[in-house]
C-alpha cells in the first residue's frame, strides 16, 4: 500500500513462486539463509501443508510428529544475498525473520556494522522453564543494543533506537 519493497528468501519454493506473482517489485530467492562462510546445501524439512518448514532437523523430529519430506537447498549468508540487490551496503528499515528455530544463525549472517536495521521482527519460541532473556536470539540482539519495543505471542519487535 506504501509502495515498499525489498527482499523476500524463502526455503520453500512454493512461498517463492508466489512472492513473485505479489511482490513482482521485490527480489525474491528460493533459498535458506545459513551464518557459515562458505555457500553449502542444507536439507529443508516441510510438512504436506507447506506450513511450519524449517532447516532444523531436531525442530523437525520434534514438531512434525507425522513425518516430513525433505529437500535440499542452497544457503548463503544476509550479506551475500544483499550484496546480489539495490540494497547492497544500505540501512535497512525493517528486517523479519521467521524462521523456525534458526532466527540466531540467520541474524549471525548479517553485518550489523554495514546494514544496521532499524527495526527487526523476530519469531521467539522459549523452552519450557526458559527465562526470555536467556533466549539465544534474545541475547544476541541485546547484545547488538536492541531493545524490544512490540510483542505478540511470539513475534517480537526490536529497535536500535
Amino acid at each position: 500500500k506504501k509502495n515498499w519493497n525489498g527482499i523476500n528468501i524463502d526455503a520453500n519454493p512454493l512461498s517463492t513462486e508466489l512472492f513473485n506473482i505479489a511482490r513482482k517489485d521485490d527480489y525474491n530467492f528460493n533459498l535458506a539463509v545459513t551464518n557459515k562462510k562458505k555457500n553449502k546445501i542444507k536439507l529443508f524439512y516441510r510438512r504436506k501443508m507447506n506450513v511450519l518448514n524449517t532447516t532444523d532437523e531436531n525442530f523437525a523430529k520434534r514438531n512434525f510428529p507425522n513425518g516430513y519430506q525433505t529437500s535440499e537447498i542452497e544457503c548463503l549468508s544476509l550479506n551475500k544475498i544483499l550484496k546480489k540487490t539495490k540494497f547492497k551496503n544500505k540501512v535497512i528499515d525493517f528486517l523479519n525473520v521467521d524462521v523456525e528455530n534458526t532466527e540466531k544463525d540467520v541474524l549471525e549472517s548479517l553485518d550489523f556494522d554495514i546494514y544496521k536495521p532499524r527495526l527487526i521482527c523476530v519469531e521467539i519460541h522459549t523452552e519450557k522453564n526458559e527465562i526470555f532473556q536467556d533466549n539465544p536470539t534474545f541475547k544476541f540482539l541485546n547484545d547488538k543494543g536492541y531493545k524490544m519495543v512490540w510483542k505478540k505471542e511470539y513475534s517480537y519487535i526490536f529497535s536500535n533506537n
